[in-house]
Formats: structure tokens, sequence, C-alpha cells
């Protein structure tokens, strides 16, 4: 008996009018029905689109510092690591992705390529179970002055402790930080890394090398340029809200 994905492939290939308008219907998936939607999750095709969105990443990366040596990237890539280590890293990222878990529950039409463009776009939709997931957030000017974005992303990687990490990277010591968090009634992080300026890149580049996806949130561009050279998506804060969270910006340094 034919499933409904195969019945739904049977017509679109003798159909000259949707062959006609392929470009349209290119990793569109809001075209089909519910019920093949659920099936292509069974067949992998979330994985597909995940690990395409973070390779094509990744190659932004490369290409700025191999092919086209934006000094911009090359400065921290010299300062932090060299271009052999470098490559090393962003080597392993690569197999890290192409490991990503085989079935992710989520529908292919809910994934968009261009989330990362967005904070809470990029959150909402890799806070999956299936995902190692990595939130790094700065303390000072930070949480220190949006204790309740610390609250929030803290009560969205509860939902699945057993994949998602929050942590608190800082040059701060440990004990001004854990003392900050007591006398405010704040959650605690999975672990406070840092200490100091060189701590604190080393930390976030294993956090990266151990993550599916790393997001990090400072109000420092510098480290936020840094998080992104590395694979992290960064968000730098540029202001505040209405409801006092933090108005966050993606930060790149790809010029157009």
């Amino acid at each position: 008996m034919s499933t409904t994905l195969e019945k739904l492939t049977t017509q679109i290939t003798s159909s000259d009018q949707l062959y006609k308008n392929k470009e349209k219907y290119y990793l569109n998936f809001d075209v089909l029905p519910s019920d093949v939607e659920k099936e292509l999750i069974f067949l992998g095709i979330p994985k597909l689109l995940f690990v395409r969105n973070e390779i094509i990443h990744v190659k932004h990366l490369l290409k700025e510092v191999f092919v086209k040596k934006n000094k911009s990237y090359l400065k921290h890539v010299l300062k932090y690591s060299d271009l052999v280590a470098y490559a090393n890293f962003m080597t392993n990222r690569i197999r890290k992705i192409l490991k990503f878990p085989r079935i992710i529950n989520v529908r292919p039409s809910e994934i968009n390529k261009d989330a990362y463009k967005n904070f809470y776009r990029m959150l909402s939709q890799h806070l999956k179970e299936e995902f190692k997931l990595s939130i790094c957030i700065d303390f000072d000017h930070t949480i220190t002055k949006f204790p309740e974005f610390y609250r929030f992303v803290h009560e969205q990687i509860k939902k699945y402790p057993k994949n998602h990490r929050l942590y608190i990277i800082s040059a701060n010591n440990k004990e001004s930080i854990t003392g900050f968090i007591e006398k405010h009634k704040l959650p605690r992080p999975n672990d406070i890394l840092g200490q100091k300026k060189d701590g604190k890149v080393e930390a976030l580049k294993k956090i990266i090398k151990n993550s599916h996806f790393t997001i990090f949130v400072d109000n420092e561009r510098e480290y936020c340029e840094i998080a992104h050279v590395f694979g992290a998506y960064a968000y730098l804060i540029v202001g505040k809200t209405e409801d006092n969270f933090p108005k966050l910006k993606y930060i790149t340094l790809k010029k157009d």
C-alpha cells in the first residue's frame, strides 16, 4: 500500500505545472499536507535541513578566513589560535554537525534558514530535546542588568536538562557571580566559566566544540565577534525593551 508521501511524490513528478515552477517549491515544505510532513520527520529530512544550514554557516566562516583573508576575522583567529589550529577546530565542528541526531522531532516547514538573525527565533527553533544546545551569557551589564532575561533563558533550558546547558561566561571571579545569584534569588546555571579574559575565550571554544549549537550573549562587541568567528551564534546587547529585556543584534563580520 502506498504511503501518503509516495502518492504525493507521484503526483508531483507527473505534474508539468509543478515542474515548471520547481524553483518556487525548492525546500518549501509549506505546500505539503500535515501527514506528509510527519512522514518526512521519520525519513530524517529535518536533520538534512539542519545540517545544510549549519554547513553553510561554517562555509561562510572558512571563506572569510582562508579565501577572502578578511582581516576582521584573522585578527581573532591569530590572537586566540592559529590558522592550522583553526582549520582543525572547524573540521571537528563539521564532524559534529554531520553527527546530528537522525530523528529530530520538528516539521520541515518549521525550520527557518534565517532564524539566526533573531535571538528568540533562533532559541525556539533549536530548543529541541535531541540537540546538545548551550546558551552562554556574560555577567557584567548582561545578567546584572537583565536578571529577568537570564531567568527566562533558564526556564527554557530546563525543559530538556539532559542535553541543554546554560553557562555564565565571565572574566569576573566565581565568588562574586555566585553572590549576586544568591542575593537576587536567581537559578543557578550549569556552570560558571572564564575568570579572566583569555579564560573566557577558551571556555567558550570548549563549549562550542562539545555542543551541536552554541548561542552567546554579551554587551561587549569584541567577545561577540570572537564567538562568531569560532562558530557560535553571537548576539550583542544594543538597548532594552519596554519590559526590560535586552535588545539583541546578531553579530557577523562578513561584508556583503
